[in-house]
């Protein structure tokens, strides 16, 4: 995050687009619990969670995110928080547009961001997957040149292992 404030001050910034659409500044809640972890949803998220429990309660008018489908880590999230945004009359917006869950045509093209969102997710980690299965190979048929130091005998030559 400290290397990346730009990310961050567009993000502070959505609370000015929530008073231009109407709503009162002291009724405006930031949640940013979530700011700089991992996309992995292996991290634990207390600011989604916080997030979906103030929506399930109908405390929420609109939901605002620069790419709203990030939001959540992944569709199973991302369909809960639309059926809740559904059922308590809660907006969802971001950069494209204002959205109503409830609207098939809104749900369709939030939808389709969500599916977008974990296939992007799916392609970085297979690049990196692919990343480090390549260079881990480049090791292994260089491991044969590699020597091992061998305390008081001195070095000795020691084959790649599989």
């Amino acid at each position: 995050m400290e290397h990346n404030r730009e990310s961050t001050d567009r993000q502070y910034a959505l609370v000015g687009r929530a008073v231009d659409l109407g709503w009162q500044r002291e009724k405006v809640t930031v949640i940013d619990e979530d700011l700089g972890l991992s996309g992995s949803g292996t991290a634990q998220r207390s600011g989604f969670t916080r997030l979906t429990s103030e929506v399930a309660l109908g405390h929420a008018g609109i939901v605002l995110g620069l790419e709203v489908s990030r939001l959540a880590r992944n569709n199973a999230d991302w369909y809960r928080l639309l059926d809740l945004c559904s059922m308590t009359d809660t907006l969802i917006g971001d950069a494209d547009g204002i959205y109503h869950p409830a609207s098939f045509n809104d749900r369709l093209v939030l939808g389709l961001k969500g599916t977008m969102s974990e296939a992007e997710l799916h392609t970085l980690r297979a690049r990196l997957d692919g990343g480090i299965r390549n260079k881990a190979a480049r090791r292994v048929a260089s491991c044969a040149a590699c020597r091992l130091r061998l305390g008081r005998r001195g070095w000795r030559s020691i084959a790649a292992s599989r």
